[in-house]
């Protein structure tokens, strides 16, 4: 009986092991000329943090390991050299050692036209090179979108961060114990009041508020009922100022002071009879003031139409001089300040 037989088994398997190092030659230096592209053309440091370019000599020594072989066995010594020379090319273009603008592209074509030589070949490398792109892409995709959101999260961070400082900002300016803004915030207010009076050529005006014989409260109804005594007299002078510009703040102790812009004398002497008028409606007792056993104060006024002859600091002596005439004429009263008062008075602790 006659027939044919086919080649020997092992044979069969040593055709399959160089074929299948035939296109494990074109992968990898499809990987290794397109990698080297990648990284000239687009700038990147590294290859899915796998290849970098220092990293491309020994993916050039392996193309090399596998194309010699190839080129001896299966006699195609052209078709294999020329496709190590494209990754040698291509390496030596990242790695600075050539010009990467003519040789990159040099080595792409070489890759090319030797993977035609063998259409299944052609398509591996081609394939290789195409995955590694679509993978690089998709890499790229996602630490895009990671930066996205860390970016995000970097504003919105920024954002609390600012609400908290603006926050801990405007409590630095806020007195602890009644909650309307301290001397600090009140030097700011006054200093930009009276720039803008300075400019606009407009009366500027003062109230100092003290509360009589607050010492004599502590001792005679102790501090937690004294503290309670100036918060609702905070209070209540907040809520009889009408004018959303005006400006008051705890000065020091038991001592207020009002900022009334664009305000004479006669409308800053309104303003203080009102604002007694309200710290008497609270009826708070006193049983250490002689003054019907209830809580008082004096207030000291000052105006003036701001000058460069004259300071801020000049302003609020003025009204702290009026008080302390209101302080020694009795207490529980308002005066102004006169210029005839100056030279007989002086500040006295007559608390």
């Amino acid at each position: 009986m006659s027939g044919t037989t086919g080649p020997p088994r092992g044979a069969r398997l040593r055709r399959r092991f160089w074929i299948a190092l035939d296109y494990a030659t074109a992968v990898v230096c499809g990987v290794v000329v397109f990698a080297s592209f990648f990284h000239a053309t687009v700038g990147s440091q590294s290859l899915l943090g796998v290849l970098s370019p220092r990293d491309a000599p020994l993916a050039a020594v392996l193309a090399i390991a596998l194309a010699v072989p190839v080129a001896i066995r299966r006699r195609v010594p052209v078709r294999a050299l020329v496709i190590v020379l494209a990754a040698c090319v291509a390496t030596l273009a990242v790695g600075g050692e050539i010009n990467r603008g003519p040789f990159l592209p040099m080595a792409l074509v070489l890759f090319l036209v030797a993977s035609t030589c063998r259409r299944g070949v052609a398509l591996a490398g081609l394939g290789a090179a195409l995955t590694l792109l679509i993978v690089q892409g998709v890499h790229s995709g996602v630490l895009q979108v990671n930066y996205l959101m860390g970016h995000a999260n970097l504003l919105s961070k920024e954002k609390e961060l600012k609400a908290t400082n603006q926050e801990l900002e405007r409590q630095s300016t806020l007195d602890p114990l009644t909650g309307i803004p301290n001397r600090r915030f009140f030097a700011h207010a006054f200093e930009a009041e009276w720039k803008r009076a300075l400019r606009k050529n407009e009366p500027l005006s003062l109230l100092m508020i003290d509360v009589d014989y607050f010492k004599r409260v502590n001792d005679a109804h102790g501090h937690p009922y004294g503290d309670e005594c100036l918060v609702r007299i905070a209070k209540a002078l907040r809520q009889e100022l009408q004018r959303g510009v005006d400006v008051i703040a705890r000065y020091g102790g038991e001592e207020f002071i009002v900022l009334l812009p664009d305000t004479d004398l006669e409308g800053a002497g309104t303003v203080a009879a009102g604002l007694q008028g309200a710290i008497a409606e609270l009826n708070i007792v006193n049983r250490a003031s002689p003054l019907g056993h209830q809580l008082t104060v004096s207030i000291g006024i000052a105006d003036c139409y701001p000058s460069t002859s004259l300071t801020c600091g000049e302003l609020i002596a003025r009204a702290d001089r009026a008080l302390y005439r209101a302080k020694r004429r009795g207490r529980n009263r308002i005066c102004w300040h006169s210029e005839e008062d100056v030279a007989s008075e002086s500040p006295q602790n007559v608390r």
